[in-house]
């Protein structure tokens, strides 16, 4: 069994919330080092993957949508049967009796950065008409800053039930979304979002960094120090 699988096995026996967030932070970062999507001649290689787990003996994230897809390995789920802002393809990665997936927010095709409603277009046939399973392959690419945040384009806002409304505002902000490169400019000088938060989190992980050498990669990185990495004033 490969590594991936192993650790969807691991993901498999943890029962405890903040166990269960950083292994599916641990299996993103493999899909963002270790693999591309290959859909007939189209390499999709993920940037920016969004985790979408349902366990309803651990982790009941009321975000999944719970299709059939998200219950088989090695797929892909389709949002939506046509094309439009709205549609977004998941890899879908579940083992056993659980909904597992991850969203492919932003790829790059053929050097391209690629919103999740762009992808879609570009592979949609392809799959249909071809090879719809071991569309995973090895293609180890380590280097590059990764980092975690929050999913984009959650909400609870609209939520009437209070029980479900609470479960909302609390799983939207787990950090399920896992990004590479996210310091990077691609064509036309686009950026990945999200990239204080993206920042914060990576040197949250930086003990051995002293203060001036994260205020120092605050400029490198974003072009400016954020506020709690400045030098305190005498």
């Amino acid at each position: 069994m490969d590594i991936l699988k192993n650790k969807v096995k691991e993901l498999e026996t943890q029962t405890d919330h903040e166990a269960i967030v950083k292994s599916l932070q641990e299996i993103g970062k493999l899909l963002l080092t270790d693999y591309v999507v290959q859909v007939d001649d189209v390499t999709v290689e993920p940037l920016w993957v969004e985790a979408y787990y349902y366990n309803q003996n651990c982790f009941p994230d009321p975000f999944v949508h719970g299709r059939p897809e998200q219950k088989e390995y090695d797929i892909l789920y389709f949002h939506h049967s046509t094309d439009d802002q709205r549609n977004g393809v998941d890899l879908c990665l579940s083992l056993g009796d659980y909904y597992l997936s991850f969203l492919l927010k932003y790829t790059t095709v053929n050097g391209q950065l690629k919103s999740q409603s762009e992808l879609s277009p570009l592979i949609r046939e392809k799959y249909a008409e071809g090879k719809q399973n071991d569309i995973l392959m090895h293609n180890a690419n380590p280097e590059g800053l990764i980092s975690c945040t929050t999913r984009i384009g959650l909400s609870d806002s609209e939520e009437k039930n209070p029980e479900i409304k609470e479960m909302k505002s609390f799983f939207k902000n787990e950090k399920l979304a896992i990004a590479r490169d996210f310091d990077k400019e691609f064509d036309a000088k686009v950026k990945l979002p999200k990239r204080e938060s993206l920042v914060k989190e990576y040197l949250a992980d930086k003990a051995e960094m002293s203060q001036a050498d994260k205020a120092d990669f605050c400029v490198k990185k974003l072009g400016y120090c954020l506020s709690e990495y400045k030098p305190s004033k005498k």
